[in-house]
């Protein structure tokens, strides 16, 4: 079992639910571990993962953001929030 592949966040064509995965592969967190600590269903995480759910409540991305450490702006496709924090 190898490292995914990286990632590259500042990709403007990188959806929102490509972006919370990356993030939480990053930070080492399984599914379970972050849709708990944000207080969402591990379903609603898989399926703003897969882009099945894209309407995303402000509050939700919010909790995901701190659990994940990262200004909730980071979330967002092209955010040059994540360019300047050094993200590839």
């Amino acid at each position: 079992m190898g490292y995914p592949p990286p990632v590259d966040l500042a990709d403007p064509t990188m959806g929102l639910g490509a972006r919370i995965k990356a993030l939480r592969i990053r930070t080492g967190l399984k599914q379970e571990e972050l849709a708990k600590a944000a207080g969402i269903s591990v379903t609603s995480l898989a399926h703003y993962e897969l882009g099945k759910i894209i309407d995303i409540n402000p509050n939700t991305l919010q909790k995901i953001a701190k659990v994940l450490k990262i200004d909730p702006g980071e979330l967002m496709p092209g955010s040059l929030i994540g360019q300047q924090q050094g993200f590839p």
